[in-house]
């Protein structure tokens, strides 16, 4: 990245009180709030990501250790896995659902008593065998 653009970057941040707190992206967020730069569009928090770290491991995405989408405090950032970031997060459904622990029909979610989808997921056993027996039964 050149001097310019890495000026460029640094202006885009709107607030930085200090190295541990959020470093606040003032340029527009996307869509889904976070951080833009540059004419591409580019992720903030990723930029902010290689310049202090360096490049984003393959397969890897860009996890905020403070949930907050326009921080680009590199502090706050870490490569991880797409599914560690999702679970990680306690706003997100799927790490809602991993923390349950009984189906709805308050049958317990026990390694005998679980299903796992082979697309991830579970289902209660109980459940789907009463389920097979009211459908055979109609």
């Amino acid at each position: 990245m050149s001097t310019r653009s890495l000026n460029a970057f640094f202006r885009g941040i709107a607030s930085a009180p200090s190295m541990t707190a959020c470093w606040i992206w003032g340029g527009q967020p996307s869509w889904d709030g976070y951080g833009k730069f540059g004419k591409g569009g580019h992720r903030a928090h990723r930029r902010a990501y290689e310049l202090a770290i360096g490049p984003i491991p393959p397969g890897m995405v860009i996890d905020h250790l403070c949930e907050v989408r326009v921080c680009v405090n590199p502090l706050h950032l870490r490569a991880t896995t797409q599914r560690e970031n999702v679970l990680r997060s306690v706003k997100t459904m799927p790490n809602i659902n991993a923390a349950k622990t009984h189906c709805p029909a308050g049958h317990a979610y026990t390694a005998a008593n679980t299903y796992r989808r082979p697309r991830g997921g579970r289902d209660c056993r109980a459940c789907r065998r009463e389920l097979v027996a009211l459908r055979r039964a109609a």
